[in-house]
C-alpha cells in the first residue's frame, strides 16, 4: 500500500492530508514532509488523518517532530484519526504534549 500526501495553505493555516497506508517504510518520507511544513509561516498546522489506514508508532514520532521543529505559537492539531490510527495516536500520548499547543481533535 502507498502513502499519499497533500499540503494546503489558507492564510495562517496549513493542512496536511495523509491518505492510504503509512507503514514503517513511509516514515522517512513523512519525516521530510513534516520537517518542511513545520517551518511554514502559519499559526495552525492540521494533520488530517481521516483517510489514513495505518500509522506505526514511528509515524507518530514523525508528527511529534513537527512540535520540536515548530516556532513558538504554532498550534498543531490531529483530526480525523479513526480505528487503529486513533488508538496509536492516543497511546503515544500525543494530545498531552504542550508548548506549543498540540491537540487531538475528534
Amino acid at each position: 500500500m502507498t502513502l499519499y500526501t497533500k499540503v494546503e495553505m489558507d492564510d495562517d493555516e496549513a493542512t496536511v492530508t495523509l491518505t492510504g497506508y503509512a507503514g514503517q517504510e513511509a516514515v522517512p518520507t513523512l519525516d521530510q514532509l513534516i520537517s518542511a511544513v513545520a517551518l511554514l509561516p502559519v499559526r495552525r498546522l492540521v494533520f488530517d488523518l481521516e483517510r489514513l489506514t495505518a500509522l506505526p508508532s514511528a509515524g507518530v514520532r514523525s508528527l511529534l517532530m513537527a512540535h520540536q521543529t515548530a516556532g513558538p505559537g504554532l498550534r498543531i492539531e490531529i483530526t480525523g484519526a479513526r480505528g487503529a490510527v486513533a488508538e496509536t495516536v492516543r497511546l503515544s500520548g500525543f494530545s498531552g504534549v504542550s508548548a506549543p499547543p498540540i491537540a487531538l481533535v475528534a
